[in-house]
This record gives C-alpha cells, sequence and structure tokens, in this order.
C-alpha cells in the first residue's frame, strides 16, 4: 500500500497531463483556424477561455455532490467527456460547432481537476502531501509543452483536424488506464455536512476569494502567455513551429521551477519573498516580451521565476481555513478561477484587435501579475490583523 500511492500519483499525473494536451490544442492550431474557419483572435481568444466556462457553475457545488459519488467515477465521467468534446472539434466547420466542443470539453476538464486533486489528497494525506500535490501541478504545463512542440507540427503535415482527434485518443487511453489502475485508499476523509458547511466564517470567506483572485491572476496571466506569444514571435518573422518552439520554454522550465519554489519555501520559510520575487519577474519578463531581441531569455525568465510560486499560491487555502470549511470554500476558490480563466483570453483577444497587435494582450497579462501582488498584499492584511469574528 506504501508503495501503491506513488503508482497512484502516477497514474493520475498522466492522465492530468491529457486534459492540458487537449486545453493547448485551440492555441496550437489557431493559426489554422482562422484561415479555414474564419476567425478572428477574439473568437481565438473565447474558445481558448470557453474550455473554463462550466467551473463558473459546477465548483461551487462541487464539495457536496463529492459526498454521494468517488471520485473515479467522476474522472472517467470527466475523460469521456473530452474524448466527446475532441471528436466534435474535429468534425467542426464552424465557429458554433468550436463553441459546443470546447463546451463539452470544459465540462469533463472541471471534474477533472476538482476530483483528481480529491483523489490525490485521499491518498497522501498526512504523507507527503506537498510533493504529491507539487508533482500533481506539474503535470499541467508538462500538457502545455508537449502540445506546444507537437500539435503545430501535426497540423503542419496532416492537417489541423489531426490534432483535435489525437487529444480524443489520448483522453480514452487515460479513462481506460484509470479505469483498471486507480484503487481508493483504505480510509478517506468524509465529506462535510450541511451542517458544518454553515459555519463558514466571512473572513474565511474573504481570505479564500482573495487567494482564489491570485490563483486565478496567476493562471490568466500564464494562459495569455501561450496564446499570445506566438502571435507576437510570428509577427517579427518567426514561422509557426519556432513561434510556439520558444513559447514552449517557459512550460518546460515550470517542470523545474514549481517544485523547487515548494521545496524553497518549506526549507526557508519565506514563502511571501519568494511570491514576490517571482511576480516581479513575471510582471518584468512579460511587458519586456513585445519588441525584444531575446525572446528566449525572457521566456526562460517567465517559466523559471515567474510562474514559479504556483505551489505556494495553491497553499493559501490551507493556512486558513479549519477541516470544516474547506469543502465549500475550495468550490468558492475555483469559481473565481474558472471565471477568470474563461473572461481573461477572450479580454486579452478584444484587447489585441482593438489595438490590432498581439502586444496589448501581453501588457495585460502583466497588468494581471500586478494584480496578483496586491491582492496577496490584502490577503496578508487581513489575515495577519483582523480576528476571526471581526468580519
Amino acid at each position: 500500500m506504501e508503495d501503491r500511492r506513488w503508482i497512484i500519483l502516477l497514474v493520475l499525473f498522466i492522465a492530468r497531463t491529457s486534459l492540458a494536451f487537449q486545453v493547448q490544442s485551440v492555441t496550437s492550431i489557431s493559426t489554422f483556424l482562422i484561415n479555414d474557419l474564419q476567425l478572428g483572435l477574439s473568437e481565438i481568444g473565447t474558445l481558448v477561455g470557453l474550455i473554463m466556462l462550466p467551473g463558473i457553475f459546477i465548483a461551487l457545488p462541487s464539495g457536496f455532490i463529492g459526498h454521494w459519488y468517488s471520485g473515479k467515477q467522476f474522472v472517467l465521467t470527466g475523460l469521456i467527456l473530452m474524448v466527446l468534446g475532441g471528436f466534435v472539434s474535429t468534425v467542426a466547420d464552424s465557429y458554433a460547432w468550436m463553441v459546443v466542443a470546447r463546451i463539452i470539453s470544459g465540462i469533463g476538464v472541471v471534474l477533472n481537476i476538482v476530483y483528481m486533486a480529491k483523489m490525490t489528497t485521499d491518498w497522501f494525506a498526512g504523507k507527503e502531501i506537498a510533493t504529491a500535490m507539487s508533482v500533481l501541478v506539474t503535470s499541467w504545463p508538462l500538457g502545455f509543452a508537449l502540445g506546444q512542440v507537437f500539435q503545430p507540427e501535426m497540423a503542419a503535415h496532416w492537417g489541423w483536424r489531426v490534432v483535435p482527434l489525437s487529444t480524443s485518443i489520448i483522453c480514452l487511453a487515460c479513462a481506460a488506464l484509470i479505469w483498471q489502475a486507480y484503487r481508493e485508499p483504505d480510509s478517506t476523509g468524509g465529506a462535510e455536512t450541511p451542517t458544518q458547511v454553515r459555519n463558514l466564517s466571512l473572513k474565511s470567506v474573504v481570505l479564500v476569494s482573495l487567494s482564489g483572485l491570485i490563483w486565478m491572476a496567476l493562471n490568466v496571466g500564464y494562459l495569455i502567455y501561450l496564446s499570445f506569444t506566438p502571435t507576437i514571435l510570428m509577427e517579427g518573422g518567426e514561422n509557426i513551429v519556432v513561434a510556439n518552439q520558444i513559447t514552449s520554454v517557459g512550460s518546460w522550465m515550470m517542470l523545474l521551477s514549481i517544485p523547487m519554489f515548494g521545496w524553497l519555501a518549506d526549507r526557508t520559510r519565506r514563502p511571501d519573498l519568494l511570491l514576490f520575487a517571482g511576480t516581479l519577474m513575471a510582471i518584468a519578463s512579460l511587458a519586456l516580451l513585445p519588441g525584444t531581441q531575446y525572446p528566449k531569455l525572457l521566456c526562460l525568465v517567465f517559466g523559471l521565476l515567474g510562474v514559479a510560486p504556483a505551489g505556494i499560491v495553491m497553499s493559501l487555502p490551507a493556512q486558513v481555513l479549519a477541516p470544516n470549511e474547506r469543502a465549500i470554500a475550495m468550490g468558492i476558490f475555483y469559481t473565481f478561477y474558472y471565471a477568470g480563466m474563461t473572461l481573461g483570453p477572450s479580454i486579452a483577444g478584444t484587447l489585441a484587435d482593438y489595438y490590432t497587435s498581439s502586444n496589448a494582450a501581453m501588457y495585460f497579462a502583466a497588468a494581471l501579475f500586478l494584480v496578483l501582488a496586491l491582492c496577496h498584499f490584502a490577503f496578508r492584511v487581513i489575515q495577519l490583523t483582523l480576528p476571526k469574528e471581526a468580519l
């Protein structure tokens, strides 16, 4: 049983990587969609963010329904929905059908993100939970990086429809892997009862909302980086394959930097200093990226330092929530995340269209990291200065 939890983590890591690989697909083939389906940058941005739309409605009640169904059931359902969404994208001949495909996939993404985290916690609670969650988080940039490297090449050689089809096949294989390999641990923590959930304090609501805004800003900023850096590089003369490969440098660096920053935060007990330093590097690298002669260096800085505090951000809710507050509070946390992930890329695309330049989207991403810093400051002030009953 002791060794099995690491096998379970590997299975969940592989399956979660497939989620990001499908989420990345629209960005990787955006040029082909613009030419073939006559889409604009605003519509591309909407499709990128649309996959997160279901989370606005599903995240909050997820803390309740998980009491009656197993995480494995939810994850299998989510992966099958992603298989269906990828297939609809493969045969889509209009923007409307691409919208339908992304919503179907989006429901699957939400179920997987929420319940894979729960399943990991079930196996590692009281053990190496920080290490396990850091490993699980790195599956997301890995999926994006793999998509950036391979999907443009696939589209260039075999047509863009091969890309969403491949994501369906991979998600189906991961569903089979989960079905065969995942087992529930001997004991898991029960969900909170409705009576316990009502005890969530207003201070806890404010703090988890701020942490949700921080997590949202980091992820939307990263998603805009993924979506618009290739376009900026192509405007500077790079071809689509090279532009995506340069962009992927940041994602590859995250595979090292996220666990490293988490380990440093635990060892030095200076998480706020690390978060501030990473945020500063994110703002600088994103603001300087348009027009730079050193795109690889800035992508390296963004991935190695700018988004490295992701694990530190994810630890914020646990610092302020009592056990009987966590279910509904994490629903609030993820509601902010999904709302931002839905609207943020669309806003970035609209800004790029309005100013006829993708540079505007990158400046918007830099501004989001400034919002992150301000929300983190407010989080610490409220946490440290106000008693629980003050709000």
